[in-house]
């Protein structure tokens, strides 16, 4: 693949592993992950790829962060400790208060994909991820460090 004006060297090698694993023949560099058909198993796959191509592991929950190519490769081109914030949108809207969702035990926002895509209302929808979960941070003790 011929690296295109503007783009950096880490979305030319992530752009064919998005294309593999959501199997689609072309993605654009700005593209979103749900909005192509992705899901919790397509997001653990296209993580578990860039962690064999690029070296660095990232939970698959991180997909919220790293929703498009672009957004991917600025985080893989950042040499520190991506710092994961939460509440996380996981739809937008614009009438009335937000509508929040938190995982129980054992659980993260990946759960909750299907079910905001598919929630009838346009309240935007944020879900609460505990963080340090994964030892990527450390882990909040208590709900109210979650906000």
């Amino acid at each position: 693949m011929q690296t295109q004006p503007g783009f950096s060297k880490m979305v030319e090698l992530l752009l064919p592993i998005w294309q593999k694993v959501l199997q689609r023949s072309s993605i654009r560099v700005d593209d979103k992950f749900f909005d192509l058909g992705g899901n919790r198993i397509l997001a653990e796959q296209l993580f578990a790829e860039v962690a064999k191509i690029c070296g660095r592991a990232f939970p698959a929950v991180g997909i919220y962060h790293m929703l498009s190519p672009a957004t991917m490769a600025s985080v893989l081109e950042d040499s520190g400790k991506p710092q994961f914030e939460s509440p996380v949108l996981m739809k937008a809207g614009s009438q009335g208060p937000p509508v929040f969702l938190a995982h129980g035990i054992g659980a993260d926002i990946l759960d909750f994909s299907e079910l905001a895509r598919h929630m009838q209302t346009e309240r935007p929808i944020y879900a609460i991820q505990s963080i340090g979960i994964y030892g990527v941070e450390k882990a909040h003790e208590r709900v109210e460090e979650m906000t």
